[in-house]
């Protein structure tokens, strides 16, 4: 080893010890290290070290005793003072292991056992970790570490790195691959390579991997859960770990407050914000807090509702549960059970309901989980030939004859109820019908909403493979569509039908056929269809059809779209531009591909309804941008950022996919929009313009209540450590009350604080955000009279 990195890795041990034990008293002695090095450095290292500790406050002294062929022993005794209320940057530091789990950390590993107290090879102390991979596993195991629920989250605001100490055993190069992650899935895995010294892990000697927290972008300043993950995809040998920390490596901390300014005109870009918009998809229906929660519509919907039976409330969720039929409504068989105490929760909650029509053809013939497709291929493919339902190497018979029976859009005879359960068929327009007949009309507090299907484009490829083996195409999905549409109309007029359902963002532009062998590339299915990417030609055959019947099929143009890839929660937060800013570029594999890098969701599907069948509405019926993270405050972030951008962007419908704990984070987000005050304010129905000067890190929705003429504005501060100090103009809006303000941030994640009212000065208003934080600003009413709602 070269004199200068004998130097440097010695300050570098020094520096870790002084930053491990921190300061207890007025002088502390932190130990003992001992280092060995060539006889003619140590004078320089004993000064080196000198300077390190002295400048951290400290004293310190050291023992040079000269040894055998050219070699030294140094010994440094060192001690940092203990300074009265104030904190040493050098000592924050918080231990997840060293020689034993740091408080509140307990063992979290999978595919693999850990010895925490072995002592064979260590690097300090007298024990450091070994993690044994099980054999045969094939990589891909990981040694973690999770928080204890009584400990809570760590809170990292005072550090700025994560390191550990790694020695693997003795296997070739490619078996030893690691990664790290905060948080699990919340947070991504970050190759240890460019943070490990030496560039591999070694087999004879430890090594330091040191990254920085700005790596993992764990943006809320909280972490759960530390994992190391084996990412070779072979079975790792023996692998050694040590002094796992947090620590400063006193960097200046960023700003404590940023400056914003925010525009909000109550006179331009005003429209109705629909309230549908405050959806949640759950087939069990709303639970006894959504009323508080604010939703306005529960969607009946996912992969299980496309193979409903609703004559013996029975479905099978496909490849989400092996292919295994289910049963519903608690096993109760009375006919339409399941379907009509859904709509009655909704009901109770005051919420609307979206249902699910099946139309795939094929639905349980009964609830008992023992009933299962087998053999069932990874995936589907191009039917044997025109017409056939089989595909090579596959047919559905013997799978269908096991599971399901016929399903069909119309009965075209008499509805009875209850229906010949016995028949071996369901008719869609009967259950229809007696949905009518049991709640009243879509337009007399029946269900508003029926959706034909859900994620057709994914059946052959993933859900319903075993009964649905060939790849929809342009002209199935479209036929269908039609089909059981017309069918949903001809009982219930007043009924909205949404389509075609697809799962996301290649449902815009091919059809699940166009998928052949090479990803899209080809896309033969559209190229025999003009090449008109699907979206807008099914909305031209929709517009087509109906002038020829005179009817509308098609109410609403229903999507399902979320972020792709890992999220990070810079990323979470930052990919919801995506769905409308032109100038915002995914960088996800959908930004690399047809459309990309500008998205633009919402603005490019409302252009393609203006082009090919005007008056159509848009909904999204699932969208999932805090799924994983509702009990943490970026997942609040996360949905008070898409309801904003629903409102402002027209957007008719919406329903959540998942279902938010009550009272998590996520809960509250809604209740910020939906019932801020316990009294069940809401934002306005009316979306104004607002526009904000710093878009990375504050967020702004403004809207008018058109009963009270309140102005109301939503302010996200996204930055996790810095205050927003926020001036905000107010056009076309006079009023000489007091502001009030309403609060849910990070540091209090139980409830909505009413916080001091802030009085406007001269059409301004000056509020402070706290980091990571939702705020609703409330004034009102105006004296100005503002342009009517379009």
């Amino acid at each position: 080893m070269s004199y200068r990195n004998i130097r440097r890795n010695a300050k570098k041990r020094m520096a870790s010890a002084i930053s491990r034990h921190g300061t207890t008293a007025s002088l502390v002695l932190l130990g003992v290290l001992t280092i060995t090095l060539f006889t003619l450095s140590a004078l320089t290292l004993i000064d080196d070290v000198r300077h390190l500790v002295e400048a951290a406050g400290g004293a310190v002294s050291a023992q040079w005793t000269p040894g055998p062929a050219k070699t030294s022993s140094l010994t440094a005794r060192v001690g940092l003072p203990l300074v009265s209320g104030s904190t040493n940057r050098a000592s924050a530091v918080s231990s997840v292991y060293s020689d034993a789990l740091g408080d509140g950390w307990e063992n979290a590993s999978w595919d693999g056992t850990v010895d925490f107290a072995q002592g064979s090879v260590v690097r300090a102390g007298s024990r450091a970790v070994m993690w044994t991979p099980t054999p045969g596993n094939g990589g891909w195991g990981a040694f973690s570490l999770w928080r204890q629920s009584q400990a809570g989250e760590l809170d990292i605001a005072a550090y700025t790195n994560f390191r550990f100490h790694i020695r693997g055993g003795a296997a070739p190069e490619k078996a030893k691959k690691f990664g790290v992650s905060l948080n699990g899935s919340a947070g991504p895995r970050i190759d240890i390579m460019p943070y490990l010294e030496g560039g591999s892990v070694s087999s004879d000697q430890w090594r330091l991997v040191d990254v920085p927290l700005s790596a993992f972008r764990v943006s809320d300043g909280r972490v759960a859960r530390v994992i190391i993950q084996d990412t070779s995809g072979v079975t790792q040998p023996p692998t050694y770990f040590d002094d796992i920390e947090f620590y400063n490596n006193g960097a200046a901390p960023p700003p404590s407050t940023v400056s914003v300014t925010v525009d909000v005109d109550a006179g331009a870009d005003v429209h109705p914000i629909s309230p549908l918009i405050y959806g949640i998809s759950t087939s069990g229906g709303a639970l006894p807090y959504f009323r508080d929660m604010g939703v306005s519509l529960v969607r009946w919907g996912g992969n299980a509702r496309t193979r409903h039976n609703w004559e013996i409330n029975a479905s099978n969720a496909g490849s989400d549960w092996e292919f295994r039929n289910l049963a519903q409504a608690g096993g109760d068989t009375t006919p339409g059970k399941a379907s009509v105490d859904f709509v009655n929760r909704n009901k109770a909650a005051g919420a609307e309901s979206l249902i699910t029509i099946p139309t795939i053809g094929w639905v349980a013939r009964d609830g008992n989980n023992n009933s299962r497709s087998t053999n069932v291929p990874r995936e589907g493919g191009p039917p044997l030939s025109p017409g056939s339902e089989a595909i090579a190497g596959y047919d559905a018979t013997t799978n269908r004859n096991a599971t399901s029976v016929r399903s069909f859009a119309r009965k075209n005879g008499p509805f009875v109820y209850p229906p010949n359960a016995g028949d071996g068929t369901v008719y869609q327009d009967e259950w229809v019908s007696y949905l009518k007949s049991s709640l009243g009309g879509a337009q007399n507090g029946g269900v508003r909403l029926y959706a034909m299907d859900n994620e057709a484009d994914a059946w052959a490829d993933d859900t319903h493979v075993d009964v649905h083996p060939v790849r929809v195409g342009y002209d199935e999905a479209l036929s269908r569509f039609l089909e059981y549409a017309e069918a949903v109309k001809a009982v219930d007029s007043g009924a909205e039908v949404t389509g075609p359902v697809g799962w996301g963002w290649t449902s815009l532009w091919y059809s699940a056929l166009d998928r052949g062998n090479d990803g899209f590339a080809t896309h033969a299915d559209r190229i025999a269809h003009g090449d008109v990417p699907f979206l807008p030609w099914f909305l031209q055959q929709a517009q087509a059809h109906d002038e020829q019947t005179g009817r509308r099929s098609l109410d609403v143009l229903d999507v399902h779209f979320g972020p792709q890839g890992n999220l990070d929660d810079a990323k979470r937060l930052r990919s919801a531009r995506s769905l409308w800013d032109a100038t915002y570029a995914d960088d996800s594999w959908m930004g690399r591909g047809e459309g990309g890098p500008y998205l633009r969701l919402i603005p490019r599907l409302k252009e393609w309804i203006a082009a090919y069948y005007p008056g159509t509405k848009l909904g999204m019926s699932e969208w999932y941008q805090a799924n994983g993270v509702e009990t943490k405050m970026v997942g609040a972030l996360a949905v008070a950022e898409v309801l904003g951008t629903y409102g402002r962007e027209d957007l008719y419908f919406a329903t959540y996919w998942g279902v938010p704990a009550e009272k998590s984070p996520a809960y509250w987000a809604w209740r910020m929009y939906r019932n801020y005050d316990g009294a069940y304010s809401r934002f306005g129905d009316v979306s104004v313009r607002a526009q904000t000067s710093d878009l990375e890190n504050v967020s702004v929705y403004a809207s008018k209540d058109s009963a009270s003429g309140e102005l109301k504005i939503l302010l996200i501060n996204k930055m996790s450590q810095a205050e927003a100090s926020v001036t905000m103009s107010l056009g076309n809006f006079d009023t000489g009350n007091m502001a009030k303000i309403y609060e849910y941030a990070k540091n209090d994640l139980g409830k909505i604080t009413e916080l001091p009212d802030v009085a406007p000065e001269a059409g301004r208003i000056q509020v402070r955000l706290s980091p990571y934080s939702i705020t609703l600003v409330v004034l009102g009413p105006s004296t100005t009279t503002v342009p009517a709602v379009r």
